[in-house]
């Protein structure tokens, strides 16, 4: 088969000519069937190995791009959840609050009663101790502390509801460090995304409201768990304010003592100096005796040599 071109139109001919063959080659005008179908599959070939790099390098970008789209779904899911999750413990702190005035009231405590005064003491010596802070209390607070009698119930039931409340606020304090590096990771990769918009779709929450029962079952055993532990934080709340109160002692005591001894320095100093200038003056009154004395021995000799004339 040959495609022989002539007079505007293109014809093909099946004839076998060995001749017309060498002829076709010899001068360009033939292209045969072989060379016609090889040239096909190469094109075929090309064709499809293009597509699939193309495909490659488009699936590639579209992980990269989905990777930095999920990541940043997933920071504003965070972001979302940690706000919520704040402004579930913030609330929660504020009902426990609420509980602790209708406990007070249910005991008859006053604001400005001894028992309620004591009570405010007990925590601030108790977040002293947490922190290692005993050195900011008073001694006269570390003495109250320490000699203070046993809770009552008031101050028992109140104090495990301010343990509560701390953990709550472990929970704010965490939510919003979550909140914050979400945030900023956030911040770092929206340049990346500029221009491009991609419907990702919102991530669903898993928890819901069983969440929300969990919550309530493991706040109930917080609080049973802080009732048991109230009494035994509040004794080594007594020893630490004794400890600290006889250490503040001990140091006004080396402060007084220092004092004395630097009394006793200043009056051995002016002893000496004393005892100096009265030497001084002796030195002094010997060396004027032992000067008349000499003009008394010359007097003498004077007289003598006067009675020999």
């Amino acid at each position: 088969m040959k495609i022989v071109q002539g007079n505007g139109q293109t014809s093909i001919s099946m004839a076998q000519s060995n001749k017309a063959e060498g002829q076709g080659k010899k001068n360009g005008s033939s292209i045969f069937a072989g060379d016609l179908n090889r040239m096909e599959d190469d094109i075929t070939k090309r064709k499809k190995q293009a597509m699939k790099e193309a495909l490659k390098v488009m699936m590639e970008q579209y992980e990269h791009d989905s990777k930095i789209d999920r990541g940043m779904e997933e920071s504003r899911q965070n972001i979302a959840d940690s706000r919520n999750q704040m402004k579930e413990a913030n609330t929660a702190i504020q009902e426990l609050q609420q509980e602790r005035e209708q406990i007070r009231e249910k005991y008859g405590v006053a604001p400005d009663s001894q028992e309620q005064k004591d009570l405010e003491l007990i925590e601030k010596g108790r977040k002293a101790m947490r922190e290692y802070r005993m050195d900011s209390l008073s001694e006269d607070e570390l003495t109250q502390l320490a000699e203070m009698g046993p809770l009552t119930d008031y101050q028992r039931e109140s104090l495990s509801y301010v343990d509560l409340q701390d953990e709550y606020r472990k929970e704010l304090n965490a939510a919003k460090e979550v909140m914050l590096d979400e945030s900023r990771s956030v911040e770092g990769t929206k340049q990346a995304l500029l221009g491009r918009q991609y419907d990702m779709g919102d991530a669903s929450r898993i928890s819901g409201k069983m969440q929300q029962q969990a919550a309530k079952e493991i706040a109930g055993m917080m609080l049973a768990e802080a009732k048991d532990h109230v009494d035994e934080e509040f004794k080594k709340l007594q020893e630490e304010a004794q400890k600290a109160a006889e250490k503040k002692k001990e140091q006004e005591e080396l402060v007084e003592k220092a004092k004395e001894n630097k009394t006793d320095i200043q009056e051995q100093t002016q002893a000496t100096q004393e005892a100096a200038k009265a030497l001084e003056d002796m030195e002094k009154e010997i060396k004027e005796m032992a000067e008349k004395q000499k003009l008394i021995e010359e007097d003498l000799k004077g007289l003598v040599v006067n009675e020999l004339l």
